[in-house]
């Protein structure tokens, strides 16, 4: 299975107010192993936008 992810940091980096967005994709065979590893790639002040699983 395939999930696809999106993050970004919790507050924008320029005046505009326009968050950088930071879009991966991880394959697994467990959901589970693969929520633990995308929420392993959230740095310390980033939020985690949405998960979307493709099997």
């Amino acid at each position: 299975m395939k999930i696809h992810a999106a993050r970004r940091p919790r507050t924008p980096h320029d005046h505009t107010g326009e968050a950088e967005i930071i879009r991966w994709t991880v394959e697994t065979d467990d959901y589970d192993a693969g929520m633990e590893q995308i929420r392993g790639e959230i740095p310390e002040g980033w939020l985690l936008l949405g998960v979307r699983v493709e099997r």
